[in-house]
């Protein structure tokens, strides 16, 4: 760098000399010389510069390297100098710590974070979130005890069975099943309610010692104790190892203090799962209220409500009865039946009388509650005819605020004495809730019914009308033949401008009286405006359609309407449409306005077929 420096100031010096020379002397031909040298000096510098200056800069690079390197070699040449005289503990320690710094993983701090920061599960069961910690505790079990597995069961002593339920392995293939008690040594230790470690196990009785994984894994070590919750055997915790005399006495006591961990945190849990079963069933009446909003038809609140009957008590069979106004009788709407039996069939009527515990509870609108069926003859829906279970019953009349007996509620169950006046009591509300949102349903009903009508006419208003053409369509696309008739009072202006525009009303009125008056099957008429009608005819043939307007061209001129102390006639233009294949409501319109136009355009008083 320093000679690199030096070739600079010297050429630097030749030109500023040159340059001087040229101002003395006096000679114009030496002048000329000393000039073009500092030309010709100028140029190559300029020229050489560009070239090299590539390698000028890795050379300046280079140079820095070395600079760096030889500071570097001093500094490690030259160390603070101190009193302190290094042991061989301390040059151990050195050692030791640079080999750990070697190997510390880039994302240490990231993965322990999301270890220790994991989001309990937001849930509503306290199953969900139980489970979470479990999974937890068992890996913490196997790597504790260097185990090949850990695993929880639960033991459920009603049906003498063990329930695989959760676990921590290196292993996928375990069969998570529920199995009776047997001969295993899961089973030894429910049978006996103590704790049980067994070592060098045998190959040949792997597969009888040991049920929870799908084939023979070379398992030779398992150690296994009892959990107990309020005084009651719950479940089993256990270990399992590949290696030979793996666990001992001290592993059970090891296995004892995690046993009491779970213990406790599944009472805190027992009292949370308290609370939340009167949770969800406030939540479930809750939800009853708030669907009170919302859009369905009677079978998706039927269905609502079954799930919610779920929630409260516990059925074998339920069946809801309701009141048919077509059939004028009382009719089975829904039954489901959880049992192998013989059970009555849904859409058939039941008998109201006091012979039968539905006709009592309609009646009367009183529930019904019956402890042991089988102790009498209870005829449940029909006269003569005994249900096959025998257990409890409970019959909840579904009653409006007028006292309307809509039907009733039939919960069975296989136990007997399983209901209390409580849950009566509880089924009640239901009915209560579910007879408000029965209510709710006919009167909206009946209000999209009103609301779907001309009021002048009592024909089906424009929207009414289109929609249902594009339902029937829909539904009958290449099976029945459709036809669309569009039916306009010709000449309108020239009645306003002689009657005024009160004159349209009377008109509409007598248009659509001629038209539910000559009104067949299979027809749908709908006022489209102040004097245009539609008629839908579905599933008839294009010939009868265009005789049943031609009929109704005559009958509509040949009367005259009423108004004041004149009378005056009317006449109409038709436009029909219709066909079997690839029809579309909206297709259908425009192909009978297309006529109904044609038919005004040739003079009114016509029939015009799209074809």
């Amino acid at each position: 760098m320093i000679k690199l420096k030096l070739k600079r100031i010297l050429v630097f010096l030749v030109i500023l000399g040159l340059l001087i020379a040229s101002m003395f002397v006096d000679s114009i031909v030496l002048k000329t010389i000393f000039v073009g040298l500092i030309l010709i000096i100028i140029s190559l510098l300029i020229f050489l510069r560009n070239g090299n200056s590539r390698q000028i800069e890795k050379f300046d690079e280079t140079e820095s390297d070395d600079i760096l390197s030889k500071e570097e070699d001093e500094t490690i040449k030259k160390p603070e100098i101190n009193d302190t005289i290094l042991t061989d503990a301390d040059i151990l320690e050195r050692q030791t710590s640079a080999k750990i710094a070697q190997f510390v993983p880039k994302d240490l701090n990231a993965q322990y974070r999301k270890i220790a920061l994991e989001e309990v599960p937001v849930s509503s069961s306290s199953d969900t979130q139980f489970n979470f910690f479990l999974e937890k505790t068992l890996d913490i079990i196997r790597n504790y005890f260097s185990a090949y597995s850990a695993i929880f069961f639960w033991y459920r002593k009603d049906k003498n069975q063990i329930i695989f339920y959760n676990y921590s392995s290196e292993e996928d293939g375990f069969q998570k099943l529920k199995y009776e008690v047997g001969t295993d040594i899961i089973s030894k230790v429910i049978l006996t309610g103590n704790p049980n470690y067994t070592c060098n196990i045998n190959s040949n009785v792997e597969a009888d010692l040991i049920k929870y994984y799908q084939t023979p894994i070379g398992i030779k070590s398992i150690a296994a104790v009892p959990v107990s919750f309020n005084n009651k055997l719950i479940g089993v915790l256990a270990i399992d190892s590949k290696n030979e005399d793996a666990f001992g006495p001290e592993t059970i006591y090891n296995l004892g203090k995690f046993v009491r961990i779970i213990t406790f945190i599944l009472g805190v849990y027992d009292e949370k799962y308290n609370i939340d079963i009167v949770n969800q069933k406030l939540d479930a009446l809750l939800e009853l209220i708030g669907n009170s909003t919302r859009d369905y038809d009677e079978n998706k609140l039927i269905q609502n409500f079954i799930v919610v009957l779920d929630k409260f008590v516990e059925w074998d069979a339920l069946g809801i009865v309701l009141y048919n106004p077509e059939a004028k009788a009382y009719i089975l709407k829904k039954v489901v039946c959880r049992v192998a039996v013989t059970y009555i069939g849904e859409g058939l009527p039941v008998d109201v009388n006091y012979e039968t515990l539905i006709g009592n509870s309609i009646i009367t609108g009183n529930s019904v509650k019956i402890d042991d069926a089988s102790y009498g003859k209870y005829y449940l829906y029909r006269k003569n005819v005994l249900s096959d279970i025998k257990g409890s019953i409970i019959i909840v009349p579904i009653s409006s605020a007028g006292r309307v007996i809509h039907g009733a509620f039939v919960l069975e169950n296989l136990k007997k004495r399983k209901y209390s006046d409580d849950d009566v009591r509880l089924v009640e509300k239901v009915a209560n809730y579910f007879a408000f949102q029965l209510d709710n349903l006919i009167n909206r009903s009946l209000l999209e019914k009103y609301l779907s009508i001309d009021l002048e006419t009592m024909l089906l208003n424009r929207q009414t009308f289109e929609k249902k053409v594009n339902e029937v369509t829909k539904i009958t696309a290449g099976e029945k033949h459709i036809g669309l008739a569009l039916i306009s009072v010709d000449r309108v202006d020239k009645l306003i401008r002689k009657y005024s525009a009160k004159v349209v009303p009377k008109i509409a009125r007598y248009v659509a009286m001629r038209l539910n008056k000559e009104a067949e099957d299979l027809m749908e008429i709908g006022r489209l405006d102040s004097l245009t009608f539609g008629v839908l005819f579905i599933n008839r043939e294009a010939s009868v359609d265009n005789i049943w307007c031609q009929k109704i061209m005559q009958k509509i001129s040949s009367e005259f309407i009423d108004y004041g102390d004149e009378k005056f006639g009317i006449t109409v233009s038709i436009g029909y449409a219709g066909g079997t294949k690839n029809i579309r409501g909206e297709t259908l319109f425009q192909s009978a306005e297309f006529a109904l136009s044609k038919a005004i355009d040739d003079g009114g008083n016509k029939i015009r077929t799209f074809k």
